[in-house]
């Protein structure tokens, strides 16, 4: 039996295929996971440390909505500036660490 595939899966794989689209879209994918892998760990940190979110906005001078905002908010496009703003707070630095080989060629045009 076939297994059915919705119109925007069909789209995406066609799409796949040309070099420029599928960079872009890989590209797009590590983006979305590196945002969300600094939130949750920048939560987990806050967490461990034993801080809520309420403490960190006033420790933040910010209202403790966009705080819950930051951790919480399906969509997330945080500045640079906040998350080094949560990381300090926190007692933490970021630090840029290399793309594997795989994923370098997957965010690259042939």
């Amino acid at each position: 039996m076939a297994k059915f595939k919705s119109a925007f899966y069909q789209d995406l794989e066609k799409n796949l295929k040309n070099p420029e689209f599928a960079a872009a879209y890989h590209l797009e994918g590590l983006r979305i996971q590196m945002i969300d892998e600094l939130i949750n760990q920048l939560d987990d940190a806050r967490a461990l440390e034993g801080i809520s979110k309420t403490q960190l906005a006033l420790a933040l001078q910010q209202q403790p909505a966009n705080v819950r905002r930051f951790f919480t908010a399906k969509r997330r496009n945080p500045t640079l500036s906040s998350f080094i703003d949560f990381a300090l707070m926190l007692g933490y630095r970021i630090k840029l660490e290399p793309l594997t080989k795989a994923e370098k060629k997957q965010t690259q045009a042939a």
